[in-house]
């Protein structure tokens, strides 16, 4: 969910203002990582610990700072910086 929630956040940051409709592309964009996460009850077996929330705490970090370079790249840079976050991908 960081990783939706991070660029909107360095968006706002910016001074970008999202409209009514983008707003709610947001919204829903976030209802539905929570709902698309969640495990069925019937595997008790498979808890949520520690390190599985560390692990996708900076994994959505990463993808959020990823997206937010990504739009920052200058037109004449090439492919270079895409490569270069394909490679910072790898640990998640």
């Amino acid at each position: 969910m960081l990783g939706a929630v991070i660029p909107v956040a360095v968006g706002v940051m910016f001074g970008e203002r999202p409209g009514v409709l983008a707003g709610t592309g947001i919204g829903l964009a976030v209802v539905s990582i929570v709902l698309m996460s969640r495990e069925p009850d019937t595997v008790a077996a498979l808890r949520f610990g520690r390190q599985a929330a560390l692990l996708a705490l900076v994994c959505g970090i990463c993808i959020g700072i990823d997206i937010i370079l990504l739009q920052r790249i200058p037109d004449g840079a090439g492919l270079w910086p895409v490569g270069r976050c394909r490679d910072c991908r790898r640990c998640c």
